[in-house]
């Protein structure tokens, strides 16, 4: 987790996710993401998709997915695979949506948001760090975002 501006918290998908289920998180913090592009086909319909990133705590068989759901873009549609550099506000819905992943398996969605967005840019070059090493030791998630 890296800190910016005051405005802007630069983070990653499982810290968020943990700071929303343990009710640490304040809806209107401007945050900065990295992930990629999962697209379901109920979220599709719905003008979604899903945002990703993969945690691994020992080894590649123990990985599991993070994800929060954002916007499509109707006019050029986010890519599927794609990386993708989101900032925006993760709003709060009346009613989680379950998602039905009937071709993915092992991807946790933050329930009962939303990422809204401000700005996107797709991420052209190697990412540095495409899965994030959680230590439960450490109780940290090492990653750049």
């Amino acid at each position: 987790v890296q800190e910016g501006t005051p405005a802007l918290l630069r983070t990653n998908l499982p810290w968020l996710s943990l700071q929303v289920r343990k009710k640490k998180w304040n809806f209107a913090q401007e945050t900065e993401l990295m992930g990629f592009v999962l697209r379901n086909p109920v979220l599709v319909k719905r003008g979604e998709v899903a945002l990703v990133r993969v945690i691994i705590t020992c080894c590649v068989a123990d990985a599991v997915g993070v994800a929060v759901r954002i916007p499509d873009d109707p006019k050029a549609p986010y890519p599927e695979n794609s990386w993708l550099q989101v900032r925006g506000v993760l709003e709060r819905e009346g009613e989680p949506r379950k998602v039905p992943w009937d071709r993915y398996a092992n991807i946790l969605f933050i329930r009962g948001a939303v990422l809204k967005i401000d700005s996107v840019s797709v991420v052209n070059v190697d990412v540095p760090d495409p899965y994030i090493f959680y230590s439960s030791d450490e109780v940290e998630f090492r990653s750049q975002y």
